[in-house]
């Protein structure tokens, strides 16, 4: 027998503005199971993230989109400073980024904090792209704005 899950009734908080920065425009994700992708990954983040908080926020949409089947480090850093400049938003949750392998193990370091600070100098060194969208993030954090990341 299928057992149904029901949701209490959620509070609406029109009041509270949260970000979603990532893809919104491109249909990447495959829903129904048909082998065509039919929703934005962004859109699939905005539906977990509502689905469950216990309220309903307003929702601000950043959208990075893609070119081809990657989102451009550019777009990313467009719609943080976007997030960054919009005095209404005062938190968001970001599920695009880069990854990038590192050994922490060839590092020496005495806290989180200082082995954060080595693999961002390295990343930086190696990445000289991300510099704008690593600046743009501790601007971000420095403002008191609260970016979390998916």
């Amino acid at each position: 027998m299928l057992s149904v899950i029901k949701y209490p009734n959620k509070l609406d908080r029109p009041d509270v503005n949260i970000g979603i920065i990532d893809n919104l425009s491109v249909k990447t994700e495959d829903i129904n199971g048909d082998g065509c992708p039919d929703y934005p990954h962004g859109k699939v983040v905005r539906d977990i993230l509502t689905s469950n908080l216990g309220f309903n926020p307003t929702i601000v949409e950043f959208d990075t989109g893609m070119e081809g089947t990657i989102v451009p480090e550019k777009n990313i850093t467009s719609e943080l400073k976007k997030f960054k400049e919009n005095k209404d938003v005062e938190y968001a949750v970001m599920s695009v980024c880069g990854y990038y392998i590192y050994d922490k193990n060839k590092y020496s370091y005495s806290s989180k904090f200082d082995l954060a600070d080595k693999l961002i100098k390295n990343i930086v060194n190696n990445y000289p792209h991300l510099k704008e969208k690593i600046d743009t993030l501790k601007s971000i954090t420095s403002d008191g704005k609260k970016l979390f990341r998916k």
